[in-house]
């Protein structure tokens, strides 16, 4: 057994000590992820050491918890290696025969503890998921298939099963599946924003923007990606993404490359100078699920991977194309930028 699978929630109040609160947003969320993936309701301890940083919001602390999940891959390791990279020593002192059962049977409470949050967010999760989907099915038939976007005409690509919005629509996440709402009318809109809260998570459909479908690996819709006047993106919240895609162009017998692209008009861009089908992945993370499925799919066509060369973050999108590429079989390439005289 480690020191790290043996540490009590003092040790992590400890360590904490030797961690600034005051780190990016990735960092700090990473820390509640190590803490909660060892000690599940241990919520205090993560606001206390928070409200050491400038940017302390106890709401926003509050949600960050709720939304981190206790298997979020992240452990309690992560915490005490950053913690100890600063100083931070474990008690070396040996434990008591008495101290060590004391200890084994907390450890068990833990563990115990830990399975029924999991089991919970499980449960959450799959809720969301059906009531995400069933939302985005219902908001796909209210879309047109036809329209204009700010977006396409500065891409300069086509629509390829995607849709336009033509009337707002307004759609509320509230704390549960079941207080999903979905608000129609310009009169319901505009009284609806006269008395929101600011509390209210929410995404606005209006006039303009596109919709690109998302599907899981049985063919079912089951999140929308709603694309801005302005290029920003987002998905509908607490909806599926990992293991999704959406496909610019078709399969055929005659296919013999499948392409795969993060974004929409990368993938459009794909299809547009090559004919080839090209499978829009979403983001870096989700390459190699995506190229799994398909792999399954099809083992007998060339796949290529358009991978996004992104330094701010320190090229994710290289090096997931790269892992996917190297399970599955198939080429990367990268895009080349002339300079700019």
């Amino acid at each position: 057994m480690s020191q790290y699978e043996q540490c009590s929630l003092s040790d992590v109040v400890n360590a904490l000590q030797f961690i600034d609160a005051d780190c990016s947003r990735d960092d700090w969320v990473q820390v509640g992820m190590a803490i909660k993936s060892e000690f599940a309701d241990a919520f205090d301890v993560f606001d206390a050491w928070s409200q050491n940083a400038d940017s302390y919001k106890p709401r926003d602390c509050l949600a960050t918890w709720k939304s981190i999940k206790a298997s979020g891959g992240v452990g309690i390791g992560t915490l005490f290696k950053q913690a100890m990279g600063r100083g931070f020593e474990f008690d070396k002192r040996e434990l008591t025969d008495a101290e060590k059962r004391e200890f084994a049977i907390e450890r068990e409470a833990r563990a115990k503890k830990r399975a029924e949050v999991e089991a919970r967010e499980q449960a959450e999760t799959a809720a969301w998921h059906k009531r995400i989907a069933e939302a985005a099915q219902y908001i796909w038939l209210g879309l047109v298939p036809e329209g204009e976007s700010e977006y396409l005409a500065k891409k300069q690509v086509g629509a390829y099963g995607v849709r336009f919005v033509q009337k707002g629509l307004v759609i509320v996440f509230g704390e549960t599946p079941e207080q999903l709402r979905l608000i129609h009318g310009r009169a319901e809109i505009n009284a609806f924003f006269k008395n929101r809260s600011k509390d209210d998570s929410l995404r606005y459909l209006k006039k303009g923007q596109l919709v690109v479908p998302l599907f899981d690996e049985g063919g079912e819709l089951v999140n929308l990606q709603i694309i801005y006047k302005t290029g920003d993106k987002a998905f509908l919240k607490h909806g599926r993404k990992s293991g999704c895609y959406h496909l610019v162009g078709e399969i055929t017998e005659q296919t013999a490359v499948l392409a795969f692209a993060e974004g929409y008009a990368t993938a459009a861009s794909i299809h547009e100078a090559t004919g080839w089908p090209v499978v829009v992945t979403f983001d870096c993370g989700n390459i190699p699920p995506v190229v799994r499925m398909f792999r399954s799919r099809y083992p007998s066509l060339k796949f290529l991977i358009a991978a996004d060369d992104d330094s701010q973050t320190k090229n994710a999108g290289i090096t997931k194309a790269r892992e996917a590429a190297n399970e599955c079989g198939a080429a990367v390439v990268l895009p080349v930028f002339s300079e700019v005289a």
